[in-house]
């Protein structure tokens, strides 16, 4: 049995292991590059046994993912914290929102704003391990904007998922959109991704289409894409993405293992 003061005990160690917690809409996946830890699935009512896995395999450090959180993007010089709430009020219902925290990105330009469920790291809190708090939008908007190297126009990012996509636009170097949509099938996904293609005027011949990751689940996907736009792929082959692995590109189904 894992009690209070195990949490608080010191480790006599010098290697340091680091521990990666992304929190999906109904269940978290646990991993860590430092030690052969198979990754972990827990559904989010099992969520009281991560302090115990932690504790089991000597955790120092936990870079904690927040998947299941749709963020507010405030400019640095517009923000004020005493109103996070209200930032989210105009994509979260009030009555969801519970413990609000912030991230600010590399550049010092974006306050990203989000919810989240605070009883994990509350109980992480209290245990001898270094915690950091992360909005998956933060990770890739830091690795993405230091590798934007399109001068001739706009560049669209793609996370596609089974259940919802996420979109991330440049102009240049500078960043101008993001947006998540949930779909149900390859036919809303195209709905969505033309709908604000078309806001933003497309054109082949200086845009860029960025996949993050894949997978070949989404063939038809990407050759619908494929049929208007040149589209390209990221992956862990041709750009280091912090802490992602390949798949965590991939917000996938509840009930779907990675392959």
């Amino acid at each position: 049995m894992v009690t209070g003061q195990q949490y608080l005990m010191q480790k006599t160690k010098n290697k340091i292991n680091k521990f990666f917690i992304y929190q999906f809409e109904s269940f978290f996946h646990i991993d860590s590059l430092d030690i052969n830890f198979e990754s972990i699935y827990l559904e989010k009512e099992k969520s009281t046994r991560i302090p115990e896995l932690l504790i089991k395999n000597c955790a120092d450090s936990v870079d904690f993912i927040h998947i299941n959180s749709s963020p507010s993007l405030v400019p640095i010089d517009h923000f004020d914290e005493k109103l996070l709430k209200d930032y989210l009020k105009t994509n979260i219902r009030s009555n969801s929102i519970q413990q609000v925290i912030y991230d600010t990105t590399y550049d010092k330009k974006i306050k990203v704003v989000y919810s989240i469920d605070n009883l994990v790291p509350n109980t992480l809190d209290k245990m001898n391990i270094n915690l950091k708090n992360y909005n998956h939008f933060t990770s890739i908007y830091n690795v993405l904007s230091k590798h934007i190297n399109n001068s001739n126009g706009l560049s669209f990012f793609i996370i596609l998922n089974d259940k919802s996509f996420d979109i991330i636009i440049f102009d240049k170097n500078k960043f101008i959109f993001f947006n998540s949509f949930k779909i149900n099938d390859e036919n809303e996904f195209l709905y969505y991704l033309f709908f604000v293609i078309k806001n933003f005027e497309l054109s082949s011949n200086q845009e860029e289409i960025f996949f993050l990751g894949r997978f070949d689940r989404y063939i038809d996907y990407y050759e619908s894409v494929s049929k208007f736009s040149k589209i390209n792929f990221i992956s862990n082959n041709n750009i280091s993405l912090l802490n992602y692995k390949e798949e965590s590109f991939s917000i996938i189904n509840e009930n779907y293992l990675w392959d």
